[in-house]
């Protein structure tokens, strides 16, 4: 790891590299290993000079800040895994990865986004979001536990064109080792419990009604679980503070996956989510089970006792392992169940995984989404009553949020515990698994507490 390496050295290398190959629709991703940083300090100070950026923060895994797009899809229609994964392969057949200073291989990424459900959108259509956005990143910012790089992806037009785009990267890189980081904290500040519980009062016979109604579909055999959702939204009182909500749920929500996806200035989907839909790296396939729902402050022996919690959970669990069979992966190891912490909120959690030696992401994509810990079983039946009981269209709520790189490796997370900042409002989504022994009272309750605790990091 050379710091000290000059920009003209750097150019030529680089240039004498890309003239190995064809300008000819070619993508050339270049990076360079960087000191270790703090991201959420870098974007901080990056976040306003990029319209689009994307942040993930995994702390057993991999972290990264993407800022801008060389390539990018947003798709609009079914079959959204199949357009995916066309796309996920065009991209990296014409990509070429530099490497130049490191003994270490990188491997660029793509980010996605995919929508809960391919239906037609029923919200207004300046909130409307594609099946889903593909985007590899002009810019990543990536660091996992032993070293963190910058990388760049050029698409190769012309010399000129190559040129100004390498000192671009360059000028990037000296002002990320130029900025002296810092550790602030920030203590979750009283919010104004009032306004936020009128808020809640106001929606509460809405959402008891939909629950009742999910009670009696399960009392009725029609299905035997679904997940009800409850949205509220209010009006922003100032800008929203991004970098103070990730410190907050760094802070708060150290168990979860912090993520953002800012399409613009206006339009800012983040969270912490506690649920990894699965990961595969190195061989090694997991997936999570995470349904069945306390708050934190009770004996966590409560939670593993609930008839009704591991029911929930058992559902999840039994889906997983019925994906798992479907792709013919027969052989894996169930860890013990256990309850898990994310802030107020305590969940079941399960995690299943297999060594196997190769796996296509979009076929997980595919098979797992959306799991019984998000809709429901039979997972056909629950959607239509999703679809027909909530008012609204779920949007990213509960889909799809990660990364896929050029060797297959991918981590993907379910877009829960999170809100989208659209037009100065605020959205924020919760649901709860209704299964045989829900009481609608304790329902609600597990709704509203869901909402509070992401609220509480937004408004204070």
């Amino acid at each position: 790891m050379n710091h000290n390496l000059s920009f003209s050295d750097f150019s030529k290398s680089v240039l004498q590299e890309i003239d190995k190959y064809s300008l000819d629709n070619s993508i050339i991703s270049i990076f360079i290993e960087i000191p270790r940083i703090d991201l959420i300090d870098i974007y901080e100070d990056l976040l306003e000079d990029y319209s689009f950026s994307s942040f993930w923060e995994d702390n057993n895994q991999i972290s990264y800040l993407a800022l801008g797009k060389c390539e990018s899809l947003n798709y609009f229609g079914t079959n959204k895994f199949k357009f995916a994964k066309k796309f996920n392969d065009q991209i990296f057949k014409k990509l070429i990865t530099i490497n130049l200073y490191s003994k270490r291989i990188f491997f660029p990424k793509l980010i996605y986004f995919f929508s809960f459900d391919d239906k037609k959108i029923k919200s207004a259509s300046y909130k409307s979001i594609p099946s889903f956005e593909a985007v590899l990143p002009k810019f990543l910012i990536i660091k996992d536990k032993k070293s963190t790089y910058i990388s760049m992806n050029i698409k190769l037009l012309n010399k000129k064109n190559i040129s100004v785009l390498i000192e671009e990267f360059w000028n990037l890189r000296k002002r990320i080792l130029s900025k002296k980081t810092f550790n602030s904290s920030y203590k979750s500040d009283k919010i104004n419990h009032d306004s936020f519980n009128d808020l809640l009062g106001q929606s509460r016979n809405v959402l008891s009604k939909k629950v009742v109604r999910g009670i009696k579909l399960i009392n009725d055999d029609i299905l035997q679980k679904i997940v009800i959702g409850s949205r509220l939204i209010f009006k922003a009182n100032k800008d929203l503070n991004l970098i103070k909500i990730l410190k907050k749920l760094r802070i708060n929500q150290p168990n979860s996956c912090k993520y953002v996806w800012k399409r613009n200035s206006q339009d800012i989907t983040f969270g912490a989510s506690p649920e990894k839909l699965f990961s595969f790296n190195k061989n090694l396939l997991i997936l999570e089970a995470v349904a069945g729902t306390a708050p934190s402050n009770l004996d966590k022996n409560i939670l593993l006792k609930s008839q009704k919690d591991l029911l929930e959970h058992n559902f999840v669990k039994d889906y997983l392992f019925e994906s798992l069979h479907h792709l013919n992966i027969n052989e894996y190891k169930i860890e013990k169940i256990k309850v898990i912490q994310f802030g107020d909120v305590s969940h079941l959690y399960t995690e299943i995984n297999s060594e196997i030696e190769s796996i296509c992401p979009f076929l997980l994509l595919e098979y797992l989404h959306p799991s019984p810990a998000v809709c429901g079983v039979p997972k056909k039946e629950a959607l239509f009553w999703i679809n027909n009981i909530e008012v609204y269209d779920r949007g990213n709520y509960a889909s799809p949020i990660g990364w896929i790189d050029s060797r297959g490796n991918s981590d993907f997370r379910v877009a829960i515990r999170g809100a989208r900042f659209i037009n100065n409002e605020i959205e924020i989504t919760a649901g709860s698994g209704i299964v045989k022994g829900s009481i609608a009272e304790n329902e609600i309750e597990e709704i509203n507490l869901k909402l509070l605790t992401l609220a509480k990091e937004i408004l204070s």
